[in-house]
């Protein structure tokens, strides 16, 4: 559903394959999904370990290239938005996109920052990267009383300086972002920061729910802009209903040499528009799906439901009452619900493995394999393009920009002369060849 407004939310997952799908079933439960999602510490380290989420693009990314499975950031897009990768370099870890938003360009920064002594300067850095107004995200592992914690640590105050000094808005509220495992306390170190030419158009909010598994609160950015949606109409030749002979038959009665010149340009236009056109009569058109783009979960069930309705039940009264009893229930009920998560997943997968037989085809298994693993997308598609400060964005213009590049890769002005003269020679044979065998016939 297309709206006037872009939802932007942050979220530090703390491993996105051990709580990213109790994530990804709440929005398939949601009315209204994120526009973009911003991940961090998703313990990733290739891009191809990446979960592919339905209805979204992995926009951009970072990993740290280390054996042990920690840190890393990711930004998804919804797959109906155009947007373009950033290109920030830093110490710090982050990945970031640029959208258009009311015909004016946006970047959004995610950060993740695990380090205890970064400096104002190395904020400035990423701000100085930035040519556009920027929504900076993620968790900052910093403390300041600015955003609503109870002390004011070095760290925060380099941050703080630094949101001084650039006349940066704190979207934060003081309200905690972080849930403290040991004894329940919040803290504030997930901020989020906007230029100022974007702040009055811009909402907070802290999803206080559940925390689906992390430590961490689902931080929530809402901006009064309408995003630059993608308008092309998708659209399939429904090949199965195609009247081939009435098809075959109209090509042999239109297709003919004189539609062939010396121009190739021209040729080649003329002969695609001709063919289009006759299978425009003959071969039915198949539009896009109308099937839920919503993030699934295939082995959720009601147990699954159950067990994060209780945690969460548990750790709010835990919260409330700062019950030691309460407190220890809360953490049985929390071990449960992981084992029956983990439980359910392990079951569905053996289920599927038992309904298999000879007649199974081996690509049906690969597909649940890579279902399961959230490595199955809808369709890929290629990303916007920017090519001499140029930018691609529509199907058409990315395939005339590649074609152009293959024009260029392709052209005989990269050939030596002496292998010029000997390709002139063959194709003269060819084409006495060909004309000959045409006379003859």
């Amino acid at each position: 559903m297309l709206t006037n407004t872009i939802n932007i939310i942050h979220w530090n997952c703390q491993g996105f394959n051990a709580h990213g799908p109790e994530y990804l079933w709440s929005l398939s439960k949601s009315s209204k999904l994120p526009d973009i999602i911003c991940l961090q510490e998703t313990w990733y380290n290739k891009q191809e370990e990446h979960t592919q989420i339905k209805g979204y693009n992995l926009a951009s990314y970072s990993v740290r290239n280390t054996k042990k499975k920690d840190g890393g950031t990711a930004i998804y897009c919804r797959d109906n938005i155009r947007y373009t990768k950033g290109n920030i370099i830093s110490k710090l870890e982050t990945s970031s996109i640029n959208i258009k938003i009311d015909n004016k360009t946006i970047t959004v920064v995610n950060i993740y920052d695990s380090a205890t002594d970064t400096k104002e300067a190395e904020y400035e850095n990423i701000f100085k990267q930035v040519k556009n107004d920027i929504i900076m995200c993620g968790d900052f592992n910093a403390h300041h009383t600015l955003w609503g914690s109870n002390s004011i640590q070095t760290k925060g105050r380099e941050l703080y300086n630094f949101i001084v000094n650039n006349n940066i808005v704190i979207l934060n509220d003081g309200s905690g972002t972080r849930l403290n495992p040991i004894n329940l306390e919040t803290s504030c170190i997930d901020i989020s920061l906007v230029s100022p030419n974007i702040s009055h158009k811009a909402t907070w909010a802290v999803d206080h729910s559940s925390t689906h598994g992390s430590d961490h609160f689902v931080v929530s950015i809402t901006l009064n802009e309408k995003p630059d949606y993608k308008n092309e109409s998708v659209f399939k030749w429904n090949y199965a209903k195609a009247d081939w002979n009435g098809f075959s038959s109209k090509c042999d009665q239109i297709l003919c040499e004189d539609m062939v010149t010396c121009n190739t340009q021209e040729t080649c236009t003329l002969l695609t528009d001709t063919i289009t056109n006759i299978a425009g009569e003959f071969i039915p058109v198949r539009k896009s799906n109308n099937k839920s783009n919503k993030p699934s979960v295939p082995w959720w069930n009601t147990n699954c439901t159950k067990a994060v309705k209780d945690r969460n039940k548990a750790r709010n009264k835990a919260q409330h009452t700062g019950n030691g009893q309460d407190f220890k229930n809360y953490k049985e009920k929390q071990n449960k619900c992981r084992k029956i998560l983990n439980d359910s997943q392990k079951q569905y997968w053996e289920s599927y493995c038992d309904s298999m037989n000879s007649d199974t085809k081996l690509s049906k298994v690969w597909y649940n394999i890579k279902r399961m693993l959230g490595k199955v997308t809808e369709k890929k598609e290629i990303e916007t393009l920017i090519d001499n400060n140029n930018i691609y964005e529509t199907t058409k213009d990315k395939a005339d920009l590649l074609a152009q590049k293959f024009c260029t890769v392709s052209s005989t002005n990269n050939y030596n002369e002496e292998f010029k003269k000997h390709k002139a020679v063959i194709e003269n044979n060819d084409t006495s060849s060909v004309q000959f065998y045409t006379s003859q016939n």
